[in-house]
């Protein structure tokens, strides 16, 4: 897995192919993308083999979009905090005494 900055199709397949070889880029089976063209092209030239998936999230939220004129900023904001809170913890462990404490701090 890596992490790079920026979403210039070029810049990323040029980083891709630097800190990846060939043999661990035809590993991957699918990859979850988001409905950007560069993704796409990324996706194409670096991972040749592997299945695109397009995230249904972002499907979802241009459909809602488009039908209500509403966005989902504020389920974005909250699954972000669940994120962060998540991180901090390295990890969930029990399941109940989680959900009890994010409850309790964003309720």
């Amino acid at each position: 897995m890596g992490i790079f900055k920026g979403t210039h199709a070029a810049d990323i397949i040029k980083l891709i192919k630097e800190n990846f070889t060939d043999e661990q880029r035809r590993i991957v089976k699918e990859v979850t993308l988001d409905m950007a063209n560069s993704m796409s092209q990324i996706v194409k030239k670096c991972f040749s083999k592997a299945t695109r998936i397009i995230d249904r999230f972002h499907v979802q939220n241009i459909i809602n979009f488009f039908d209500n004129r509403s966005t989902n900023a504020a389920a974005e904001s909250f699954n972000a905090k669940v994120k962060d809170f998540r991180r901090q913890f390295r990890g969930v462990v029990d399941v109940k005494f989680f959900l009890f404490r994010l409850t309790k701090i964003f309720a």
